[in-house]
């Protein structure tokens, strides 16, 4: 089921295309996906901002909002903007700095709960103990541990990406139909928060595999291939959804 997610990865890093693309099943994930804002610098705004975190591009948001902040720094939304660059941190699985721009920037939010259901900076931190605790339970293979600790983390931080990645990988971990069902509405979940997470794409292409949904595995698999060829595991798992599919006379659609 690929590595667990530790912290945010580097936008620069998360290419598809990049020759030093880790093999995603095998390293201990952090989060993140393409960073992606395709809006000029005047287009900029907090309804924009916002809008690219509701899309699944919160990497997109922060360099909106990075852009924003280095040409004319907006004093008198600066509240509203704090929370909207913690929202997005926390949505990549960067619970602590998410804690800490709430903290350095606005001293309200880090101590009560912000606008919107946002939550506080205390929270932010109390869910990234939890994560922490779940990581490594999830390494000495105590899966049921793990689960319950970043059920906990994503009760107290639900916008945070890894930690339905995480969670997933722990049912995963558990195996049968039940757990593989929750696991797939666990990826479904961190895809929402982050389109184009890796290790979300692709527990939801294993999910699919092992509940016999062949065909959307293997048009999942496909996408995969496409976006990072340099993982050999991903080839193998598609030869072999579409041997299945071969075998039913299934069609897939690419």
């Amino acid at each position: 089921q690929g590595g667990i997610d530790l912290g945010p990865q580097p936008a620069q890093d998360a290419s598809p295309a990049a020759t030093r693309e880790p093999n995603v099943e095998a390293s201990l994930e952090a989060g993140g996906g393409e960073a992606g804002c395709g809006m000029e610098r005047a287009d900029v705004s907090l309804e924009a901002v916002e809008s690219l975190i509701r899309q699944g591009d919160p990497e997109g948001a922060l360099v909106a909002i990075e852009e924003w902040l280095t040409s004319v720094p907006p004093v008198a939304e600066a509240g509203q903007l704090t929370r909207l660059k913690a929202e997005a941190q926390a949505a990549l699985g960067d619970l602590d700095a998410a804690a800490t721009t709430l903290s350095e920037n606005d001293w309200q939010a880090a101590e009560t709960a912000s606008i919107a259901g946002r939550p506080a900076a205390v929270e932010l931190r109390a869910s990234a103990l939890s994560k922490e605790k779940g990581d490594k339970a999830f390494r000495r293979r105590k899966f049921v541990d793990a689960l319950e600790h970043y059920n906990e983390a994503r009760k107290l931080t639900p916008n945070c990406a890894p930690l339905h990645s995480n969670a997933a990988a722990a049912l995963m971990a558990l195996g049968g139909k039940d757990h593989l069902i929750q696991a797939l509405q666990a990826c479904e979940k961190a895809i929402a928060l982050s389109r184009n997470y890796p290790k979300a794409l692709m527990r939801r292409a294993d999910c699919l595999l092992g509940l016999g949904r062949n065909e959307e595995a293997s048009a999942q698999y496909i996408k995969l291939v496409q976006l990072y060829p340099n993982d050999k595991s991903l080839g193998t798992k598609l030869e072999k959804a579409m041997e299945i599919c071969r075998e039913k006379n299934l069609q897939v659609e690419t």
